[in-house]
């Protein structure tokens, strides 16, 4: 890789993507809005392309001069089901049909997908990448269609998939109301019991990344990128608690409360500039027992491994956040 092409640079898994490339010595062009806030990144040498994914004329002329195509931007929040296909899956497609009418040979492509698109696992017992999807939210479903269309013309892009599931680290919003429920003493358990999923730090995703897009294996093909194991949320918190030197409360939280705060976030976030990671849809994927998949294809195919411990991951994460005034 010299020369290559990031969208949602700016975000929290691309800042991290973008640090790791600016390691290897290649060249960045990062993809972001005029409006978009490039604190993440500011330090890096990047060179800033500034556009939208669905007005191609304004990144085209620097696409076709990269050899290796990381498309990170998503949308995880939104109000409503077309909201969540237009930042998923038709800005894939525009992206990934520039990139066709482009034509060329050796340039690589890789989507950054997600677990969310296969649904969640029926048991503690891992789904893998052959799994057939069945997605529950409409953000599962954008994922899965953006997936499906990469897949269709996966040869003539050079195309793989990466699919992550939650994913956490310095940066991140999403779990974040997680950790400053748990500093507060509370270990929130939904109906009562413990829910189990699989997770991956943002800097070993952002290495499985670029290996996926170095390692001729990785043509064709999907991968999910995790941790050898899934964690109880429990354990999460007590590995926080541990850390802030503090103790918890096991705290069951009915389902009936939970869907009366979900609705009144829904009706909030039709007035918020940007909607919050509590919602209809995002219960749906809470009250779910498992969201476990298995690292292995990765692991016996490209030699991907996991390097940060959950202990030092939540760990650095918990500083960042006390660092930076976010918890």
């Amino acid at each position: 890789m010299k020369d290559v092409f990031v969208t949602g640079a700016s975000g929290f898994v691309g800042s991290h993507l973008c640090a790791r490339l600016v390691e290897k010595g290649c060249r960045v062009h990062a993809l972001a809005r005029k409006s978009s806030s490039l604190r993440w990144i500011s330090g890096l040498p990047l060179k800033m392309v500034y556009g939208d994914l669905d007005r191609p004329e304004s990144y085209q002329s620097v696409l076709s001069g990269c050899d290796t195509v990381f498309h990170v931007a998503g949308v995880t929040k939104a109000r409503t089901r077309e909201d969540y296909m237009n930042g998923n899956f038709r800005n894939t497609r525009i992206l990934a049909d520039t990139l066709l009418s482009l034509g060329g040979k050796g340039r690589r492509f890789i989507l950054v997908g997600s677990q969310a698109a296969y649904g969640p696992s029926p048991s503690l017992e891992p789904i893998t990448e052959e799994h057939s999807p069945r997605p529950l939210t409409w953000y599962g479903e954008s994922k899965l269609l953006a997936q499906q269309y990469i897949r269709g013309h996966a040869r003539d892009l050079q195309a793989s998939i990466a699919c992550p599931p939650a994913v956490y680290g310095p940066r991140d919003t999403d779990v974040l109301q997680f950790f400053k429920t748990v500093k507060m003493g509370l270990i929130p358990q939904l109906e009562g019991r413990d829910r189990y999923a699989s997770f991956i730090y943002a800097d070993d995703l952002a290495r499985g990344l670029i290996l996926m897009a170095e390692h001729p294996a990785a043509l064709g093909e999907t991968f999910f990128l995790a941790d050898s194991r899934p964690y109880a949320w429990s354990e999460l918190s007590r590995i926080t608690l541990d850390i802030l030197g503090r103790r918890g409360l096991t705290v069951p939280v009915p389902m009936a409360l939970m869907k009366t705060i979900a609705a009144g976030a829904d009706v909030l976030n039709r007035f918020k500039k940007k909607p919050s990671i509590i919602s209809g849809q995002k219960l749906i994927e809470m009250r779910q027992d498992f969201w476990v998949c298995s690292p292995k294809k990765a692991e016996t195919q490209l030699g991907f491994k996991t390097e940060m411990d959950i202990y030092e991951g939540i760990r650095q994460t918990l500083e960042w956040y006390t660092q930076h005034g976010w918890i």
